[in-house]
This record gives C-alpha cells, structure tokens and sequence, in this order.
C-alpha cells in the first residue's frame, strides 16, 4: 500500500506541477520580462530628461542679442506686417515709400529651403510691394533687404518706367517655423 500511496502522491506532484506551478511560473517570466520592458523605458526617459536638461541650460546661455537675431532669421510667425513696415523704413531712408502691399500665404506643407538639406517643415508667404524711385535708390533698397538678417527672397521685379522716377514692383518671398 504504501508504494501505492506513493505513486499517487508522484502523480499529484507532478499534476500538481504541470498544472499549477508551470502557469504561474510562466506568468512570473512574463512579469520579469514586463518589468526589464519598463526598466529598460524608464533609463530611457531619464537619458532623455537628462539631454532636455542639457539643451535648456544651453538654450537659456544664449545671450539676448544673439536669440532675438536667431528670432529675426526664422521666427515662429511669418511677421509680414513687420517686414513691410521694415522694409518701408528702408524705403523711408532713400525719401521714398511703399505702397501696393500684399502678401499671400502658401498651404501648409513639408518643404526644403534648399537642395540637400533635411528636409524640415517651414511656411512661407509671398510679399508684393510697390516703390517709386530712381534706379540707384531702388538698389540700395534691395541692397539693405538682401543684407538684413531675415531671409527673404526675392522672386520678381517689374519696371515701369517714368521720365523721373521707376515704379518697381517687387514680389518676396519670406519664411518662418509653424
């Protein structure tokens, strides 16, 4: 009887295990794989938390001058109203103003500013304007544009030619971060 008894009790054990310890063995492996999963998410976010960190404390020592010129290069609002008013100041310099202004923004999409480049997404809106001088005023004008530190391209220029002074009708084009 009693090794009867005893191959019972082998066969509950190994029931036993195959029924229960094995399932709940395999959950706790499923729960150390979660938990490595988790660890593994968690050193990542604090790598990242640490680099954010690093580019703040960088951001925040740029001196004032140099990010509001970084600000003029690529703002974050395409500032049409501003570069008119900039650009009539210019204008103002050489005794003249413009007039015929409008601007027109281009839908939304993921463009490059030049060949080669990664591409990033960016706006743009076309600036037209009109401004009636001489011709040696007018280049000094577009010399003053082309050297101010917003970017600003020029995409047209028409004349219509008078006996004192030009009317020369420009079309812009401007950029900004969305």
């Amino acid at each position: 009887m009693s090794n009867f008894l005893s191959l019972i009790l082998i066969v509950l054990s190994v029931l036993l295990g195959l029924f229960v310890v094995k399932p709940k063995y395999a959950e706790t492996t499923v729960l150390k794989d979660k938990k490595a999963q988790h660890e593994a998410a968690l050193e990542s976010l604090r790598s990242i938390e640490e680099l954010k960190q690093n580019l703040e404390n960088k951001l925040n020592s740029i001196a004032p001058e140099t990010m509001e010129k970084i600000m003029t290069l690529l703002p974050e609002s395409s500032g049409s109203v501003k570069l008119i008013s900039d650009i009539d100041s210019i204008a103002s310099k050489y005794g003249t103003t413009i007039s015929n202004v409008s601007y027109n923004t281009t839908p939304d999409s993921s463009q490059s500013l030049a060949e080669g480049m990664a591409q990033s997404s960016y706006r743009s809106t076309t600036v037209s304007f009109s401004v009636e001088t001489d011709y040696n005023k007018f280049r000094s004008i577009l010399s003053e544009i082309e050297t101010s530190l917003r970017i600003v391209d020029i995409r047209n220029v028409s004349i219509t030619a008078a006996k004192d002074k030009n009317t020369y009708k420009v079309d812009a084009e401007i950029y900004w971060l969305p």
